[in-house]
């Protein structure tokens, strides 16, 4: 409480002192991208071995693709060599006459694979039991990347892409990355409660996650009527055909796009269950046939719910998957989807025992908005645990952070505190972030989620966040960290979220209140904050002048 009423002091403070401000004079100088000794890529990568040497890349390079590699991922290596003013000419093996760049699938027996083998010295636990792992070798001349999979090349290119953005020439370091990420599932879900986003707006997320190896954009939205109230009916062909175009979006970005429906809020019928599975069966069928190659089942925030009618609807929908050959695993979300609503967590024991091992569980921790915290976690695998059974499957943690419908009177874009570095992998499942209305601002919240879920243990939730505005928007990243250094808190909410904001500010507020209430305020205390609030009053008008975001 106490803390409450000096929130309540200072903004009366800060308002009666900006309301002073009358001339704007700080000195904002522009930071633009320069050649670094070591290079700056995010998400954060696993292990990177800087060698002896460097090479200047030529302006037509030769590219080998091995067959499987997928066109997206040749698209994104055209792009990135495209965007760096080089051409690129495609061959079937590595020449002498220029720079060569070798993409190939690891294990696969062709030219690429062969070629690493011997030639390139990389660590093979990273393709032992990880997700999407790649080698990016950079040596004298050849650029080497080795996927486990078309998408593991995809992340590699991605990489290459961040060194490549980084140096003002084409003269790149000898190194070699071996990376891999932590968790299986890494994206964002659409699942406020609030304005949907407009479909440019999905794309553009999906666009910007990509390039941070986000695999999933998660279509729920609470107040799309074919989510939700029309889920049986089939989206008619101009819907269907926005679909389509975020489905392609979704495959050239490989942050896929899941869709969703909600048929527990939309008047799912118990009494006729097979029909039921049936319709939604043949929505995912219609979806299917556009593109859509992932699908899930919520069952948030309507109370209890028939755990046998679950069962057999999940165990239908994962039959149904499988069968199609292309499908990845589904996604479920229970109705006691946190710790304090589980109970006896009997709920989630019967979903443990009754689904395919594929399906994929949400949680959203101890509570509705609650960090992604080793004891949560645990509590999912081991609390209350049937007798003889030693642990559930991990889970797809849903974190509600940083959705602003508890309080939209809120654009949250602090950092990823939330986030804790110190849990287990092995124990998550994957997180997504369930962001704002705001699409755009939220993209601070998906590069935070990004880094994380790639590389827990390396994730340093203030440099991560300071390092995103970069690439969130290069021509006003000051302003906005500026800015978003004060937009951090949500409360008051109705889920005790209280997040800390102002932090550098903070000493100078309480000096000053201090001072204020004790007597003792000189004139330049007074000039000490004005100069901080004319900084925050100067970010507003640059950012607004040269961003490109639209906030």
């Amino acid at each position: 409480m106490r803390r409450k009423r000096m929130k309540n002091k200072w903004a009366k403070i800060i308002l009666s002192v900006a309301m002073l401000i009358t001339t704007i004079f700080p000195n904002v100088v522009s930071v633009k991208a320069t050649t670094s000794e070591e290079y700056e890529i995010y998400p954060t990568v696993q292990k990177l071995d800087y060698k002896e040497g460097n090479f200047i890349i030529q302006n037509s390079v030769n590219v080998v693709f091995e067959e499987g590699i997928d066109t997206y991922t040749q698209q994104k290596l055209t792009d990135v060599l495209k965007n760096k003013g080089i051409q690129m000419n495609v061959g079937s093996e590595k020449t002498d006459a220029t720079t060569n760049i070798l993409v190939g699938i690891k294990d696969s027996g062709k030219y690429v694979d062969t070629y690493a083998k011997n030639n390139v010295a990389f660590d093979a636990s990273t393709f032992e039991g990880t997700f999407d792992p790649y080698v990016l070798d950079i040596q004298d001349g050849v650029i080497t990347i080795l996927g486990e999979s078309s998408d593991g090349a995809y992340y590699g290119i991605v990489s290459l892409m961040h060194i490549l953005n980084q140096i003002d020439g084409k003269r790149v370091r000898n190194l070699t990355i071996n990376d891999y990420a932590d968790t299986q599932t890494r994206g964002f879900i659409e699942g406020y409660y609030g304005i949907p986003w407009s479909n440019e707006d999905r794309m553009a997320l999906m666009e910007f996650g990509g390039n941070f190896k986000m695999t999933s954009y998660i279509f729920a939205p609470k107040d799309d009527p074919y989510h939700k109230n029309l889920w049986r009916e089939e989206y008619p062909q101009a819907e269907l055909n926005e679909i389509k175009k975020m489905v392609e979006v979704g495959l050239a970005s490989k942050c896929r796009f899941v869709w969703t429906a909600h048929p527990f809020m939309g008047g799912f019928d118990a009494n006729r269950v097979d029909e039921e599975i049936a319709a939604l069966l043949n929505k995912f069928e219609q979806l299917y046939a556009a593109g859509v190659r992932q699908f899930g089942v919520l069952g948030d925030d309507v109370g209890n719910l028939d755990r046998n009618v679950v069962i057999k609807m999940m165990n239908a929908v994962s039959e149904w998957g499988e069968a199609k050959g292309d499908v990845y695993d589904p996604v479920f979300c229970p109705a006691g989807y946190n710790h304090s609503w589980q109970g006896d967590y009997s709920e989630l024991n019967a979903y443990d025992e009754g689904f395919p091992q594929n399906v994929q569980i949400f949680w959203t921790g101890e509570a509705v908005c609650q960090p992604v915290e080793q004891e949560t976690l645990d509590h999912f695998r081991k609390h209350n645990l049937p007798s003889g059974k030693q642990s559930r499957r991990a889970p797809l943690f849903w974190l509600n952070w940083p959705v602003n419908d508890i309080n939209m009177n809120r654009l949250l874009m602090g950092k990823g505190s939330l986030l804790h570095n110190n849990v287990k992998p092995k124990d998550l499942s994957g997180v997504v972030t369930n962001p704002m209305q705001d699409a755009h601002a939220s993209k601070v919240a998906l590069f935070a989620i990004a880094d994380f879920a790639w590389n827990v243990s390396a994730f340093d939730a203030d440099k991560s966040w300071k390092d995103s505005f970069k690439y969130i928007d290069e021509d006003a990243y000051e302003e906005l960290y500026t800015l978003a250094k004060h937009m951090s808190d949500p409360s008051p909410n109705g889920h005790g979220l209280v997040l800390e904001e102002s932090e550098e500010l903070a000493p100078l507020l309480d000096d000053f209140l201090d001072k204020f209430n004790n007597g003792g305020l000189q004139q330049t205390d007074y000039e000490r904050l004005l100069n901080e609030f004319t900084v925050i009053k100067q970010a507003c008008a640059d950012s607004i002048r040269n961003q490109r975001m639209k906030i």
